[in-house]
């Protein structure tokens, strides 16, 4: 009996090991590639990778308070691509030269009037 005993005893300790085994967290929003997990004096916090700003992590938060930081950082100096714009130039038949494009308010208002004027479109 006290074999059966303790046949049981183990059982049930494997059994609450492996009730207790903790999921571990799959991290599937983007948000979580500017953001880094670590356990601060026994807390589980978020740190930012361009300010290291340290935010709490609760699951009842979300992703939204990260997301919020992210587009308010301070430290973050990438901007969105879709931003970006180049500028082409034709020097030679062969050759092409690319550059950053600036914007200049003036130079298109005058291509807008000579544009409307090229085109007589009515005012």
């Amino acid at each position: 009996m006290n074999v059966e005993t303790s046949a049981n005893q183990s059982d049930t300790q494997h059994s609450t090991k492996k009730e207790i085994e903790v999921k571990k967290r799959k991290f599937v929003s983007p948000i979580w590639k500017h953001f880094e997990l670590v356990v601060i004096g026994g807390e589980e916090k978020v740190v930012c990778n361009y300010s290291h700003a340290k935010l709490l992590d609760e699951s009842k938060q979300g992703t939204s308070h990260l997301r919020k930081h992210f587009n308010s950082c301070p430290q973050r100096t990438t901007r969105d691509i879709k931003q970006c714009l180049l500028k082409t130039e034709k020097q030679r038949k062969d050759k092409l030269l690319v550059g950053s494009y600036i914007f200049n308010q003036d130079a298109s208002r005058m291509k807008l009037a000579k544009m409307i004027i090229l085109h007589e479109y009515p005012l």
